[in-house]
C-alpha cells in the first residue's frame, strides 16, 4: 500500500512541480492528497481505502490521468475537491474529506 501512495503522490508532484504535496491518510478510509498550488488556493484529491487496496499502481495511476482533474486543478483559481474510487471520479467539498 505505501508503494501505491508513493507513485500517487510522486504522479501528482510531477503534473504540479512548483507546488507542495501534502499526504494524509484515513485509516481504512481515505487516502488524502493536498495540493498547494503557488499564488492559488489548494486542491484535494481522495481514493478511497478500497481502490487503493483493490487496484495495481498502473490501473490507479491510468484512472487518475485519464480522469482529467489535473487538468481542471491547473485550469482553476478556486479550490476543488475530487474523490477517486470503484465509483469512478467524482467532484466533492470539503466536507468529503472530514466524515
Amino acid at each position: 500500500m505505501i508503494s501505491k501512495v508513493g507513485v500517487i503522490k510522486d504522479t501528482i508532484q510531477e503534473a504540479f512541480p512548483d507546488s507542495e504535496i501534502h499526504y494524509v491518510e484515513k485509516k481504512f478510509k481515505l487516502h488524502k492528497f493536498r495540493i498547494d498550488r503557488a499564488g492559488l488556493p489548494s486542491c484535494w484529491l481522495y481514493f478511497t481505502y478500497e481502490y487503493i487496496l483493490n487496484h495495481i499502481e498502473k490501473d490507479i495511476i491510468y484512472r487518475l490521468l485519464n480522469s482529467k482533474v489535473f487538468d481542471i486543478f491547473h485550469n482553476t483559481n478556486k479550490p476543488k475537491w475530487f474523490a477517486i474510487g470503484n465509483y469512478g471520479v467524482k467532484e466533492v467539498d470539503d466536507s468529503y474529506g472530514r466524515s
